[in-house]
């Protein structure tokens, strides 16, 4: 008898301990199936003619991030977005982009970089509103070898 009540005290914690690791993996697996917000804005620079372009925060549709260490997929497609906007112009522009999921954090860099830009005495300073120009979704072409 006293095996008995051994075995039950034994498959009980088993089955317990079964149920604990089902339930965190099914939290992981929401986690990861709810896509997270992006922000981002873009900064372009002339470096011979020392004019710096700024966009707005704004929301990138269609943004992923890398699950393993939170960076942007395709981050070169959105800047080339906005090199291809500012091309028109008489040189071509170097672009990059800034990123974040928290956006409090991503307008306090973008504020940083704009007081920068304007202490440094460039003499072409833009800043492009969100009508002016918007990143748009992204869908990495496939390479064809």
């Amino acid at each position: 008898m006293k095996h008995i009540y051994t075995f039950i005290l034994v498959l009980g914690c088993c089955m317990l301990s079964s149920l604990t690791i089902q339930a965190q993996s099914s939290k992981k697996s929401a986690k990861q199936q709810q896509a997270p917000v992006v922000y981002a804005f873009g900064y372009a620079t002339h470096f011979s003619d020392t004019t710096i372009t700024m966009t707005a925060v704004q929301v990138l549709p269609g943004a992923e991030l890398e699950t393993k260490y939170k960076y942007l997929k395709h981050r070169s497609y959105y800047a080339e977005q906005l090199q291809a906007h500012l091309d028109s112009e008489t040189e071509t522009p170097t672009c990059c982009i800034f990123f974040d999921t928290n956006r409090t954090k991503l307008e306090k860099m973008y504020v940083k970089l704009r007081h920068k830009a304007q202490a440094r005495g460039s003499k072409h300073f833009k800043e492009l509103s969100k009508e002016e120009f918007q990143f748009t979704s992204v869908t990495p072409v496939e390479v064809v070898e």
